[in-house]
């Protein structure tokens, strides 16, 4: 019984140890560095599994700061940016995207949308779709 006790105490000090201090080097600028803490950049719409036709006009949503004045939309199939949707588009909150007819139809899509001022600021859609059936 005293062996568990000894290790319990052991185990406890050890995790508090090894967590302790760590608020000493996080600041407000912590999340600069990482980009993807930021809850309040989202993409509304396109939505995961939503289908968009070619030829279409689609209304791209998002919800960013005020704080950020101009925004950069790039269209991606994977990992490959395919194109830029829009530069230093003011940030409303929506752009009227107009799906060009030749697209290639896939499965694979998303929209990045990024503060032109600050590019780690960012958001990802999910994954959308273009069909033309």
């Amino acid at each position: 019984m005293k062996a568990k006790l000894f290790f319990f105490v052991l185990i406890t000090g050890i995790l508090f140890m090894s967590c302790s201090g760590r608020e000493d080097y996080l600041d407000d600028d912590s999340q600069i560095n990482n980009p993807g803490t930021f809850s309040n950049l989202v993409i509304e719409a396109p939505t995961f599994g939503e289908v968009i036709r070619p030829g279409s006009t689609y209304s791209i949503k998002w919800s960013f700061p005020s704080t950020i004045k101009k925004i950069q939309i790039r269209l991606y199939r994977k990992e490959e940016l395919k194109s830029i949707i829009a530069v230093a588009y003011e940030n409303t909150g929506s752009f009227k995207w107009t799906i060009p007819v030749e697209i290639t139809n896939s499965v694979h899509y998303r929209i990045k949308i990024f503060n032109v001022d600050s590019p780690g600021f960012e958001a990802m859609s999910d994954y959308f779709y273009v069909l033309n059936q």
